[in-house]
């Protein structure tokens, strides 16, 4: 196991632990974060998450489907913004996928941290099992209940808005005055495809998110 990838889980972990750090429920949450940190297959998690990232990002193959879409209605990251990402320097390229891994970090420690209790153990431990598993279901599974959505949101709030500015500085913001509903599916399926993740991981087949 690398000293990056638990560095990457710790920063994922301590952005949701800012979001408590004053209530009362944070001693607890800071506790748990070691149980699930040791707990972790960090191996076939970074397989999982790196492999859909680096699809996610990809602006020169043709054509805007990416992985786990039966149609092209949300297109991958890197079709919808094909030029604007195809001007990217190698150094802001990584930087967008750190930003990246990081919202689908959190969404994923959301659930063994907040959510499971006790603390699941994985049955999916190999990293190409549990990405055939994953994959079908990031666009298909769902939408979360209000208040587990409510949750999630606030849990991934710092990352998604330093993921968010990135987007806006290199040109690749919200265009007009409503919302872009295009960019907000995109956008959302980060956040489902790292709670999903945890979901089949801890109960394959896949299941509805909970």
């Amino acid at each position: 196991m690398s000293e990056d990838k638990i560095k990457t889980v710790e920063f994922a972990i301590a952005g949701i632990l800012d979001v408590f750090e004053d209530s009362d429920y944070v001693r607890e949450l800071k506790s748990k974060s070691e149980e699930v940190k040791s707990s972790l297959n960090y191996d076939s998690l970074f397989y999982c998450i790196d492999k859909y990232i680096n699809s996610e990002l990809d602006s020169r193959t043709r054509g805007n489907r990416g992985i786990g879409r039966m149609t092209t209605w949300i297109p991958r990251l890197g079709a919808y913004y094909r030029k604007e990402m195809s001007r990217l320097s190698t150094k802001n390229l990584s930087e967008l996928y750190t930003l990246m891994q990081d919202v689908i970090f959190r969404a994923y420690l959301a659930r063994p941290l907040i959510v499971e209790n006790p603390i699941s153990m994985a049955k999916l431990s190999k990293g190409s099992e549990l990405y055939e598993a994953w994959i079908p279901g990031i666009y298909v599974v769902d939408p979360f209940g209000e208040k587990l959505l409510d949750m999630i949101d606030a849990c991934t709030s710092t990352a998604w808005e330093s993921f968010l500015n990135f987007l806006k500085k290199h040109g690749m913001s919200r265009p007009g005055t409503f919302p872009n509903e295009k960019m907000d599916e995109i956008l959302f399926r980060y956040v489902v495809a790292g709670y999903y993740l945890r979901v089949v991981e801890v109960n394959p087949p896949r299941t509805s998110i909970e």
